[in-house]
C-alpha cells in the first residue's frame, strides 16, 4: 500500500510541478528556448483562425479571435496542457490542439497552422 501511495504522489508531483514552476508551455513551442513570448496561429477545420501569443513572464496569453477581437487571459490551473481563463472564457492548449470556450460553450477548436 505504501508503494502505491508513493507512486501516486510521484505522478502528481511530476504532473503539477512544471505548472508551479511556471515552466509549462504549449507543446508545439517547446523548441523556442527562452523566448519571452511565443505566437502560434491555430486553424479550425472550417478555416477560422485564433492567434495566441503566450507570454511566459506575464503568465498569460493574448488571443486574436476569428472576429478580430482581442482578449488577454491569465494562466489557470491545469493538470495537463496550457490553460488560461477568466470568469467567462477558457483557452486551453493541450497536445497540439487548442480550444476556446465562452460562457461554457465551445466556440473554437483547432491545430497549429502548418
Amino acid at each position: 500500500m505504501k508503494c502505491v501511495l508513493a507512486c501516486l504522489l510521484a505522478i502528481i508531483i511530476c504532473t503539477v510541478s512544471p505548472l508551479l514552476d511556471g515552466e509549462a508551455t504549449p507543446a508545439h513551442a517547446s523548441d523556442v528556448g527562452a523566448a519571452k513570448t511565443v505566437t502560434v496561429t491555430f486553424v479550425s477545420a472550417t478555416g477560422e483562425q485564433v492567434t495566441a501569443t503566450f507570454d511566459r513572464e506575464a503568465d498569460s496569453v493574448s488571443l486574436v479571435l476569428p472576429d478580430s477581437s482581442t482578449i488577454r487571459l491569465p494562466r489557470a490551473m491545469s493538470a495537463s496542457g496550457a490553460r488560461y481563463a477568466n470568469d467567462r472564457m477558457v483557452f486551453w492548449e493541450h497536445q497540439g490542439k487548442a480550444s476556446l470556450w465562452i460562457d461554457d460553450k465551445l466556440i473554437f477548436t483547432g491545430a497549429p497552422q502548418q
